[in-house]
């Protein structure tokens, strides 16, 4: 999820915005999950995911400029994963918490960074009851499947509405502009009403 986040948010990155690494938004530990095996603690994960750019996407070569990004290591300093396999409501707790250290940041808009069943799990356990009474499809794709590698979902959450918070979200993807790049556009047959 960092080295997606060092890609995917490189112009963000260019204005001096800092990367938190979240333990609470690392992906579900499944029995036999190999993907969800961390393997170095603190200023370490920078460094290996940089490294890893690097060697993937050298500079010269067009690669991703990140020497200068700026990353909060301070939550993952010790052992920030799980070895055994977690319950669901083990899952919810720790969406929870990551979900109570948004609504008290000091932040207006953040990017998460994740895995699938991560976000699967969120929109199962925190989409408010009016999302599927106006967008049924939307919502039983997002608490059914799993977002699509590099899937983007907008989500806006009120936290004035209870325990299930997020009450809106827009899945977004990228779409070729005439000059060759690439801009996100809301996906249409799953487009939905503004928030309840």
């Amino acid at each position: 999820a960092l080295q997606t986040s060092l890609v995917a948010l490189e112009p963000l990155l260019k204005s001096q915005v800092e990367v938190e690494l979240k333990p609470n938004a690392r992906e579900k530990k499944n029995l036999g999950g190999r993907d969800t095996i961390g393997m170095v603690c603190g200023a370490e994960c920078a460094r290996r995911a940089l490294t890893k750019l690097a060697e993937l996407a050298p500079r010269d070569g067009g690669g991703v400029r990140t020497a200068n990004v700026a990353v909060n290591h301070e939550e993952v300093s010790e052992l920030w994963w799980n070895v055994n396999a977690e319950s669901k409501p083990e899952v919810q707790r720790r969406i929870r918490e990551l979900l109570y250290q948004i609504q008290f940041s000091m932040h207006d808009v953040i990017v998460i960074v994740g895995h699938s069943h991560f976000f699967r799990y969120m929109f199962q356990s925190f989409l408010h009851p009016e999302v599927p009474r106006r967008a049924p499809e939307l919502a039983a794709k997002i608490c059914e499947d799993v977002l699509p590698n590099c899937g983007i979902a907008c989500c806006q959450l009120d936290f004035s509405r209870g325990p299930r918070m997020i009450t809106e979200v827009r899945l977004l993807v990228a779409s070729p502009t005439p000059s060759g790049s690439f801009k996100l556009v809301m996906q249409r047959q799953l487009e939905q009403l503004a928030g309840p």
